[in-house]
């Protein structure tokens, strides 16, 4: 690798640091990117349509950056990730299946819409929903990534008198992989919370029907022992 290039996006990592907590960087990084970049300000309602891995890191960096003024709202249709959202820093965390889910979220954040509606789902029809949530003046940040060609249709009329903004945002910086590494290394990110499941390599098919079946949060595959 060419110095200039290790100089910036290689960070040392001390021998006593678990290489399953580090493993997350570049996933966490990108929370970390997206939070840096998302206009949110204290005592904010913020949303997080998504209770994956991606929105479980998206709760945590949101808590690391902006402390405990910040509400925290997680949605998914899981109980199980839910659960952990509030380990993460939620708030709230609300299960979307139930139609009264918006009059829930209204009570929860004490306000008819959000600040700022974080979608990480990556799907057409979250991102509509996920649009309905954000208030006057606020923001849809679009992070989950929806395939090519994908549209979606909206009230442009509804978006101009109610200055509301979409604001996609994806990948990461040197600095935002600088900053992931350094909270991943101080323990600030409770990876131990996602890892649901660890299958040596010999494994990989029931590891991936594990993610199809949505039974597992993140499968660690370990080396075979011989």
């Amino acid at each position: 690798m060419p110095k200039r290039l290790a100089g910036v996006n290689l960070h040392p990592v001390p021998d006593a640091i678990p290489l399953e907590r580090v493993v997350f960087t570049e996933p966490y990084a990108c929370a970390v990117h997206a939070v840096r970049r998302m206009p949110v300000c204290p005592g904010d309602a913020v949303v997080v349509f998504g209770a994956g891995p991606m929105g479980l890191f998206m709760v945590n960096a949101l808590r690391r950056r902006h402390g405990p003024e910040l509400l925290v709202v997680s949605l998914d249709r899981l109980d199980s990730r839910l659960q952990v959202a509030r380990a993460m820093g939620a708030t709230h965390a609300l299960n979307t299946t139930d139609r009264a889910s918006h009059a829930a979220l209204q009570e929860a954040i004490g306000r008819p819409d959000a600040d700022v509606v974080i979608e990480v789902i990556g799907a057409v029809e979250t991102h509509r929903e996920a649009l309905s949530l954000v208030g006057r003046g606020g923001t849809l940040v679009s992070f989950g990534g929806v395939a090519p060609g994908q549209t979606l249709p909206v009230d442009i009329g509804h978006l101009h008198y109610q200055e509301i903004a979409i604001q996609p945002i994806y990948h990461h910086t040197p600095a935002d992989v600088a900053e992931a590494v350094r909270q991943l290394i101080a323990g600030d990110v409770p990876v131990e919370r996602l890892i649901t499941a660890r299958l040596p390599m010999s494994q990989l098919r029931t590891a991936l029907q594990m993610v199809a079946d949505r039974t597992t949060l993140r499968t660690i595959l370990l080396p075979d022992r011989s």
